[in-house]
């Protein structure tokens, strides 16, 4: 048997994908062709179309190929399926075509790619083949018998809400590393039924735009009112429902109504219980009612939890670092709130997801007492000063907007404006946008070109990220601590290590 998948989902050219959202989903399970594989770990069916338009498989250890005018995306995808192969001895393979050849439908397409690239062969016949096709607007998902008991229908039918979600906020790559990170849990906790994938509201739709317009301007179209504007006539509760979940003067209060919160899968972002950036980070990132209650059994599953607090400021560390650390903040009115963007923006887990901690890149950072000795790594990540809680995000926002129109050469507008949303908001694109934008301004300044690289890595968006690395290495005459960095991200993503070798004899000290 092998477990498929036709899913909704969303892409602008990226916009072919919007189809993903609008199209339905063919059950799991297998077609009346795949009932006649033989259970060697390939497909095996007997298709009688021309195999030459089957494409080759290429040379890389980890199968990526991609002849769609989807955006390329071969670093994240190598560095994922990598991971997800060291930890499960699974062989990862990712195509991307714009049509399916003709003579083949979608499912005697994704058997004979798989039998002809013998994915799985070399790994004990586990395979799992990943096939996007952009005319159609679908993924089917193709995974060899011998992971068929791990994999059940279930698992890949809830595939469906995962992508829903990922690409009604238009965060692709969330969708791959999402997706493959899922598959890689499933596999190491088979009894965990908590790693069914996350779902989405199904009205929910895309309306991302660029928020700069060319090196210096700021767009017309305004991200951050548009994005509020067109959610919210998709979102809606009762008032009443709300109130259920107030910040209180009581952290251990304010913890258990946001558990609750998430026990009863309300999505809705303007909760008392979470900061103002934080309710905001709920429209660029939306969450699923499944998988709020999910998170809810995390946390549950991790206790008992532990409070290190000192004055307004104060974090929840739970159990073995079973969960995700939670980062809380005392507001004006003396109640505690959940700082959301703050607790993804600076959150680390293990290689193998088992552990939660606090990322070893961002250093003096306001929650750094709970962490003392977390990290020999130098500061790189400038963490910005803490902003008020009763700051207006919408007034700063637009004046730090108005401050680059006016000034576009004023690189600390830029600064300014994209710690807002990365730290405060946690828009990882939009903050990106801004610092490479303030970067083709003064490309000298460093605190932009580390944000811009720990950004990337957030999004995850790796395919920017060596330019930067390289420019760091020039400015700083080829520091040993940075070379160390580029290669580690050289060998975890299969990125051409010519540029990297040829920096190193650059810089070699005789």
């Amino acid at each position: 048997m092998r477990e498929k998948l036709t899913s909704p989902a969303m892409h602008p050219k990226i916009l072919v994908f919007l189809l993903f959202c609008l199209m339905g989903i063919n059950a799991c399970g297998p077609s009346s062709e795949e009932e006649q594989e033989v259970a060697d770990g390939s497909a095996g069916a007997d298709i009688s179309a021309d195999t030459s338009t089957i494409p080759d498989r290429p040379g890389n250890k980890s199968p990526y190929y991609n002849n769609s005018s989807i955006p390329d995306i071969p670093l994240l995808a190598s560095q994922v399926m990598k991971r997800a192969e060291s930890l499960t001895e699974i062989e990862f393979a990712m195509v991307f075509v714009e049509s399916v050849p003709a003579d083949y439908t979608l499912e005697t397409f994704a058997v004979e790619l798989f039998d002809h690239w013998r994915i799985g062969r070399n790994h004990g016949g586990k395979g799992v083949l990943f096939l996007f096709v952009e005319d159609e607007g679908v993924l089917k998902i193709e995974v060899s018998y011998e992971l068929e008991a791990v994999f059940p229908d279930a698992f890949c039918q809830s595939y469906q809400e995962t992508i829903q979600t990922y690409f009604a906020s238009e965060h692709f790559g969330d969708v791959l590393a999402n997706s493959i990170n899922n598959m890689v849990l499933r596999y190491l906790n088979p009894e965990n039924e908590s790693y069914l994938g996350q779902t989405a509201p199904r009205d929910s739709t895309s309306f991302s735009k660029s928020y700069l317009s060319g090196g210096g301007g700021i767009s017309e179209n305004d991200y951050f009112r548009n994005k509020i504007e067109k959610l919210e006539e998709v979102l809606s509760v009762d008032p009443g429902v709300v109130a259920r979940y107030p910040a209180s003067v009581s952290i251990h209060e304010s913890f258990w109504n946001l558990v609750q919160s998430l026990e009863d899968g309300v999505t809705y972002p303007h909760l008392d219980v979470l900061t103002a950036g934080s309710q905001y980070k709920r429209y660029e990132y939306p969450e699923s009612p499944t998988f709020l209650r999910e998170k809810a059994a995390d946390y549950a599953n991790a206790l008992p939890y532990e409070i290190v607090q000192k004055d307004d400021l104060a974090v929840i560390q739970f159990n073995r670092n079973a969960a995700e650390l939670m980062l809380f903040r005392r507001g004006s009115d003396g109640k505690w709130r959940y700082d959301l963007s703050k607790s993804w923006g600076l959150a680390s887990v293990s290689f193998d997801f088992s552990t939660y901690s606090i990322t070893s890149y961002v250093r003096d950072h306001p929650w750094d007492f709970a962490f003392p000795d977390s990290s020999d790594q130098p500061q790189r990540i400038r963490f910005p000063e803490l902003l008020e809680d009763d700051v207006d995000l919408f007034e700063r926002m637009d004046r730090l907007k108005a401050n680059i129109r006016g000034n576009p050469d004023e690189v600390q507008n830029y600064v300014d404006l994209s710690n807002l949303l990365f730290w405060e908001l946690y828009w990882i694109r939009p903050a990106i946008e801004v610092a490479e934008a303030g970067l083709l301004r003064n490309p000298e300044n460093k605190e932009l070109r580390w944000l811009a690289i720990y950004a990337r890595y957030r999004a995850p968006i790796l395919k920017g990220i060596e330019p930067h690395f390289i420019a760091l290495i020039e400015q700083t005459g080829g520091r040993s601590s940075i070379f160390d960095l580029y290669e580690r991200f050289v060998e975890s993503s299969d990125a051409d290590p010519k540029k990297f070798n040829e920096l190193r004899k650059k810089y070699a000290k005789p």
